[in-house]
């Protein structure tokens, strides 16, 4: 059987009321499918995700600074995937992670409200989720982690804030508490494509905060060198030596220093090139010199990029520990392997023009890896756009849409030098009629395929301040809250 379409619907609207202009009757058809869309919870608009709150990260200490957005690490390895997840110390305000500028450096929003202060436990965790960007309500949310316990929904911020005003509590999440929209753009950053060369490929992600279709360009410039063991590191002021044997390095290469005490003498550095078997850097502060430890140094990769055909960006690091934040949100990843001068990568962007997205607090605080699996009510997208065709069922329904679209073309009275010879409200009224008897007979259908009539917001107001309904809670007030418990 053929599946109605879109163009298709429109030439029927405007092969019977032969007086309405195209534009108009596209127009007609579009809201009745979007008045079909919103008279029920249909099957098409369910969908199922899953959302993977990492373990919360508390290696190392850090520094806050009154005032200020950046805070700075010690003995830790921040990595991009940080950003958008939230910071605090100890049971302190709750920070966004806005950017990570290095292993060792972040940003925060908003800015730390308290006393400078340094060598601070901290906690960066996933608190707050964004839901997907067709969202419209919550069906359930089950942590599959932890016994396939079935979370809370819709509880009000404000008796969150009675019940745990400072938010210490942390374990199995019981609930999901709506927070507000986000404040940023929600574009989609799509999966990195090689199109050039066959040595290791980086990833892509964040979110892109631009505002028209983008295609990044990335080209790897110089060619990383694997980690070699270092023979010794000396230093004079601000000058660090070291002494490796057939280093291959060239001089403004990259080179990263690792295990070297003290820290002083680790991080990654444009060297100078002294001879076939040392180099220079320099670093900040002093350090006592020889350098101790087991000491290996790498060359990073080298990439130059550009946003469509704009002018390139070169000598940026690729930074295999970190990461690199390229432009509008766009992360860069860069595992370990070989990366190859020439090879060269695409990456494809696209901004989500909307007013933000919902968010929701994971309350009691997860502080391990749990994986929280959700069943939503989507919007579905306009069925003049692109791509779009009709849904389930509705694929061959298109006689219903028809009939909605004639219905508000018979109530158009047309203009004043161009009355539309179609508009009767008698007739508008047998469309809406005609309409009302298919919905009927579809919403039959829907519910043979699937019945939600087992979706009752009852199960998200049983809550009281009191504690959790046990057991026998559930089954004496079964009847009341219907399928909110069993």
């Amino acid at each position: 059987m053929a599946t109605d379409t879109f163009t298709g619907i429109v030439g029927e609207v405007t092969s019977i009321a032969r007086a309405a202009d195209i534009g108009a009757a596209r127009i007609w058809v579009r809201n009745a499918f979007r008045r079909l869309n919103e008279k029920r919870i249909w099957s098409w608009l369910v969908k199922r995700e899953q959302v993977v709150l990492p373990a919360s990260y508390t290696t190392g200490t850090v520094t806050v600074t009154a005032d200020s957005t950046t805070v700075t690490g010690s003995g830790t390895t921040w990595t991009v995937d940080m950003q958008g997840r939230q910071f605090r110390v100890g049971d302190g305000a709750i920070h966004e992670v806005t950017k990570v500028n290095s292993t060792t450096s972040l940003e925060i929003y908003p800015a730390w409200g308290g006393s400078t202060a340094s060598a601070q436990s901290y906690e960066i965790s996933q608190i707050y989720i964004t839901v997907p960007d067709d969202f419209l309500g919550w069906i359930s949310v089950v942590d599959f982690t932890n016994n396939s316990r079935r979370l809370k929904l819709h509880y009000d911020q404000r008796k969150l804030d009675k019940r745990d005003p400072q938010r210490t509590s942390s374990g199995t999440p019981a609930l999901l508490s709506g927070v507000n929209y986000t404040t940023i753009a929600a574009g989609k950053v799509f999966g990195l494509i090689q199109v050039r060369g066959s040595g290791q490929k980086p990833t892509a992600a964040g979110t892109y905060s631009g505002f028209n279709e983008a295609i990044f360009t990335l080209e790897i410039t110089t060619a990383n060198i694997a980690a070699a063991s270092v023979t010794s590191i000396t230093s004079s002021g601000t000058t660090a030596t070291v002494t490796q044997t057939g280093h291959g390095y060239s001089t403004g290469d990259y080179v990263t220093i690792i295990g070297a005490a003290p820290t002083e003498y680790t991080g990654t550095y444009a060297v100078t090139v002294t001879g076939a078997n040392t180099y220079t850097y320099t670093f900040a502060g002093s350090a006592t010199s020889p350098a101790t430890g087991t000491i290996t140094a790498r060359r990073e990769a080298v990439f130059k990029w550009k946003k469509n055909e704009g002018t390139y960006t070169t000598n940026v690091v690729a930074d295999t520990d970190v990461g690199v934040t390229l432009s509008e949100g766009v992360a860069i990843s860069f595992p370990s392997g070989t990366y190859v001068v020439g090879d060269t990568f695409c990456v494809r962007v696209s901004p989500v023009m909307n007013a933000g997205l919902p968010r929701f607090e994971v309350w009691p605080h997860v502080t391990t890896r749990t994986v929280l699996q959700f069943q939503y009510i989507s919007r579905y997208k306009d069925i003049d756009q692109p791509g779009v065709g009709l849904p389930g069922i509705l694929a061959n329904r298109g006689d219903i849409l028809v009939e909605l679209a004639l219905a508000e073309a018979a109530r158009w009275p047309g203009t004043e030098t161009m009355p539309n010879p179609y508009a009767q409200i008698a007739r508008a009224e047998y469309h809406e009629k005609l309409a009302k008897e298919l919905i009927a007979d579809l919403e039959r259908q829907d519910e043979e395929i699937f019945a939600r009539n087992i979706f009752d917001y009852n199960d998200t107001l049983v809550d009281t301040d009191s504690d959790w309904p046990d057991l026998q809670w559930r089954q004496e007030h079964d009847d009341d809250y219907g399928w909110a418990y069993r």
